[in-house]
């Protein structure tokens, strides 16, 4: 039901940027335990790999938001957590 419900979130944004990039990890525990760290604020999150020159980083971003409004609730929370360099992204 998780999935579900960011996937309609997702859809209904208008948003060119409704993600926060809380981190970019190169080991994937990393991004497993700061994904947690949101869920444990019932924040949505998910784990984007990618892979820059030859080596995997994992992304971790919050959201989507469906509003200006509620991205800003999201960035405020994730810097009160101790993420200070996350940032609004496409996703």
């Amino acid at each position: 039901a998780e999935k579900l419900k960011a996937t309609t979130a997702a859809t209904a944004t208008s948003l060119s940027a409704p993600y926060i990039q809380i981190g970019f990890y190169s080991i994937e525990a990393n991004a497993k335990s700061a994904s947690a760290d949101l869920k444990k604020l019932g924040i949505a999150s998910k784990i984007a790999p990618t892979t820059v020159k030859g080596n995997t980083f994992w992304r971790v971003l919050a959201g989507p938001a469906a509003t200006k409004a509620e991205r800003d609730k999201i960035l405020k929370s994730v810097k009160g957590m101790g993420y200070t360099d996350a940032y609004a992204v496409k996703g």
